[in-house]
């Protein structure tokens, strides 16, 4: 481990950091630690040599499907990082990007997870769950919407770009049949223009409440009445878009 045994190196990095002292900043290190298996004792060395000079390590994590994607695992990753002073800072999910379909999980998993391990150690050490949009880092629960069958949410980022959506799209393995059979019919351009449509012109429902969409420009939904009409029952209301809020239950 580099940290170890490359002293020179290890050198300038604490130089790099003292001179932060100096200008009165800090200087980070971060790391990428995605299971409780990989904080080896050779890792709490590498810390203990780091925390002597005064240089703070963070943690990111990605969840993936089939190495990390449980409570009980998450929960021992950031306790163990803890130990070893390491920052738990941010938990994504995985980038939409070639060849890593397999570990791609959909956003409600997400949400469920931060939700279990919320609570379980310290809160200034419980990491963000995080998508990684072209418009910046969001919140898992900050989307203005997901829609469940086709697996897209949508969220705004007003400082990057004011009335611009930025997707994430569950892996299609994930969906109803209903939505594998959009995206296979339909695509994903066709799948945001009708979703886009929707929004516009719809009542959006919202684990049943019925929520009437405002003018988008600053993004966010802000329930309103109409004037002179009731919101209709689900069940009548043909031109809704139903959409489920993981982050509102259990």
């Amino acid at each position: 481990m580099k940290f170890l045994t490359d002293h020179e190196w290890f050198g300038a990095l604490t130089d790099v950091a003292q001179r932060g002292r100096e200008l009165f900043k800090n200087v980070y290190v971060h790391t990428h630690f995605n299971h409780p298996n990989e904080i080896t004792p050779y890792v709490e060395r590498a810390m203990r040599r780091l925390h002597a000079k005064g240089v703070f390590v963070r943690n990111q994590s990605v969840l993936l499907r089939g190495v990390n994607d449980d409570a009980g695992t998450l929960e021992s990753l950031i306790k163990g990082l803890g130990r070893v002073n390491i920052h738990p800072y941010y938990v994504y999910l995985c980038d939409m990007v070639k060849g890593t379909e397999h570990f791609r999980l959909p956003l409600s998993v997400a949400r469920k997870l931060e939700k279990e391990i919320r609570g379980s150690t310290a809160g200034f050490n419980t990491p963000l769950f995080i998508v990684d949009t072209p418009g910046g880092k969001r919140d898992v629960h900050s989307a203005e919407f997901h829609d469940a069958a086709t697996g897209v949410a949508g969220f705004v980022s007003p400082a990057v770009e004011r009335g611009k959506f930025f997707h994430y799209f569950d892996p299609i393995r994930t969906l109803p049949a209903s939505g594998r059979d959009a995206w296979a019919s339909q695509g994903r351009d066709a799948i945001l223009t009708r979703l886009a449509a929707q929004r516009q012109t719809a009542d959006l429902v919202v684990n049943g409440r019925v929520i009437s969409l405002p003018d988008r420009r600053g993004g966010g939904l802000a329930p309103r009445t109409i004037a002179g009409r009731p919101p209709a029952p689900i069940e009548e209301s043909t031109a809704a878009l139903q959409i489920t809020d993981d982050s509102a239950g259990g």
